[in-house]
C-alpha cells in the first residue's frame, strides 16, 4: 500500500501537466484528503478495472434527515480510458490519519495521480 502525495493543480497548466501518475499498488493506496482532492485513474490494460474509495464512516447523523448511509464510491474504468474521481467529504471518507482508502480490482497497467484543487 502506497501513500500518494497530491499535486497542487496550477492554473496555467493542463490536467495532464499537473498529474504525477504512479502505478497502482496491488494492496491498494492511501491519500491525504482535505476535501479538495481528485483522483485521476488511467487504465492502459485490455480490460475494465474497478476503483473503489471506501468511506471510513458507513453512516452519519444529518439534521432533518436522521441517519444517512454513505456508500463506497465505485467507478469502472474501461480499457484505454481515464476517470476523474472525487472530491471526497473528509468527515465521511477520511480514516483516523486523514487519508482516503483506495482499492482496485486489478492493477496491471493501471496508474493513479492525486490532484489537489486550490481553494479560492
Amino acid at each position: 500500500m502506497a501513500l500518494l502525495t497530491p499535486t497542487l493543480m496550477a492554473e496555467s497548466a493542463s490536467m495532464s501537466q499537473n498529474a504525477k501518475e504512479t502505478p497502482c499498488s496491488a494492496g491498494g493506496d492511501t491519500c491525504p484528503n482535505d476535501g479538495n482532492v481528485l483522483l485521476l485513474v488511467k487504465n492502459a490494460s485490455a480490460g475494465s478495472e474497478t476503483v473503489t474509495v471506501t468511506p471510513a464512516k458507513s453512516s452519519a447523523q444529518v439534521a432533518g434527515f436522521g441517519t444517512v448511509a454513505k456508500n463506497a464510491v465505485v467507478v469502472a474504468v474501461a480499457a484505454g480510458d481515464s476517470a476523474l474521481i472525487g472530491p471526497f467529504t473528509p468527515g465521511m471518507f477520511n480514516d483516523a490519519n486523514g487519508n482516503l482508502d483506495i482499492t482496485y480490482s486489478g492493477v496491471t497497467s493501471l496508474s493513479i495521480a492525486a490532484i489537489r484543487i486550490p481553494r479560492i
